[in-house]
């Protein structure tokens, strides 16, 4: 049996909400978004935004090849937003997803900050030795 999208994008969401899976914020040219490593497979998650919408996209890369998940596209302002059940969870996950990862970029993004943590880092770098441990 095939593993849907929805499944994979949940597993991921349950993996970055226990840190298991450890993103980082990639800026380039096309705006932000965030990139991680999860046995031997380099995952890219960033919002593409166009005249028309915004959407997600979840990319997989190895030396197998890649693989993409996208946010389906919405259907109309004032009718259903997806044409489906299945396409509304898999964009509700990818969207649990991207706030995760956010979420976990600033939590580490502030420890980096904090002046003792700093501190404690460079005096382990300096003062190695079992003292330092």
């Amino acid at each position: 049996m095939p593993i849907s999208d929805e499944y994979l994008v949940s597993y991921l969401l349950q993996e970055t909400r226990r840190e298991t899976v450890r993103w980082r914020c990639a800026r380039d040219e096309g705006g932000v978004g965030y990139t991680a490593r999860m046995n031997g497979v380099l995952l890219k998650l960033e919002r593409i935004e166009s005249t028309t919408e915004s959407r997600l996209w979840l990319r997989l890369e190895s030396e197998e090849g890649s693989a993409l998940v996208a946010e389906p596209l919405g259907r109309g302002l004032w009718g259903r937003r997806y044409g489906s059940d299945t396409e509304r969870a898999l964009a509700d996950c990818l969207q649990r997803l991207e706030q995760a990862v956010a979420a976990q970029s600033r939590r580490r993004a502030q420890a980096a900050a904090d002046p003792e943590r700093r501190e404690a880092l460079f005096r382990r770098i300096v003062m190695a030795g079992p003292a330092a441990e």
